[in-house]
């Protein structure tokens, strides 16, 4: 969200009416009742008109995201980055997620099960336009047919039930950082920092240490550096003018790319046949008995 607000702002505080979505292909982090639930909900709050999530095929698993990270990796395989800020230095439009909401809890209660859901490549949620209530759509394929299901959010005496409030911010996790170990050892890393005469990346993480280990053990200090910093972005984002628009068509997908789906999805037919006896001539047949 903090990112389509960003976009908000360099549009004159609009947005696009359609948001196109693409996720890796894992039920655990992107392909759930939580994420759909998310998408739907933007539609239901004019955020967009439209909002469309693909996931690629099984096996397919460079995104079109990954020439960025790329070009990270080749940027940090010419330069060291020693701490954060010099990090944050080489990668390009960076900000600082100031905090992390509880989306799942906040958003549970307003969704219905869904079954089966793991399958389809493509979902999209549109607005009807007759009732002004949110429809899912999905496909198994890019040239599949769309077929209709019930909007995830319930429905109570036909109006949605939409999450309320805000949800809670996350509290940061300390569980699997050792941070004591971590301090033990900058010493030993103090060798191979840039910097041998004044120590500076070995200051810098003394400090950012010891920053943690005050989120962690003082309340105060984390509602001050933390909790103080949340702003739920959702409120903020400019809505959709309501418009009788129809729903958005899907381009057709050009001929050579037709062809490798096809071959992608070939089915296979395994066939086993009888084994053939192998026919010996009456002259081989006498010649192996005399040998018996």
């Amino acid at each position: 969200m903090l990112i389509l607000h960003q976009i908000s702002k360099l549009m004159g505080n609009k947005l696009p009416p359609i948001l196109y979505l693409q996720a890796d292909n894992c039920w655990r982090e992107n392909k759930n009742r939580y994420v759909l639930g998310f998408c739907e909900l933007l539609v239901h709050q004019r955020i967009f008109n439209e909002v469309h999530l693909s996931f690629l095929p099984v096996g397919h698993t460079h995104e079109d995201v990954d020439a960025a990270f790329s070009r990270i990796a080749e940027t940090l395989r010419r330069n060291d980055a020693e701490t954060m800020p010099r990090l944050k230095e080489m990668l390009p439009n960076v900000k600082d997620i100031e905090a992390i909401y509880d989306i799942r809890s906040w958003i549970t209660s307003s969704l219905n099960d869904i079954r089966k859901h793991t399958k389809p490549l493509h979902y999209k949620f549109i607005r009807d336009l007759a009732t002004h209530n949110v429809k899912m759509q999905y496909k198994a394929f890019q040239d599949s047919e769309w077929k209709t299901e019930h909007g995830i959010i319930q429905l109570i005496s036909g109006k949605p039930n939409l999450p309320k409030g805000i949800p809670k911010v996350i509290n940061p996790l300390f569980e699997k950082i050792d941070i004591n170990k971590i301090k033990s050892r900058i010493p030993q890393w103090q060798c191979l920092f840039t910097d041998q005469i004044e120590h500076t990346e070995q200051k810098w993480w003394g400090g950012f240490l010891g920053h943690l280990e005050k989120i962690r053990d003082s309340l105060p200090y984390r509602r001050t550096k933390v909790l103080s910093k949340a702003k739920w972005i959702l409120p903020l984002l400019p809505k959709q003018q309501l418009k009788r628009q129809g729903p958005s068509v899907d381009q057709d997908i050009p001929a050579e790319l037709r062809r490798l789906l096809e071959n992608e999805r070939e089915e296979c037919f395994v066939q086993v046949q009888p084994k053939q006896q192998k026919k010996t001539s009456k002259g081989n047949r006498k010649e192996s008995e005399g040998i018996m």
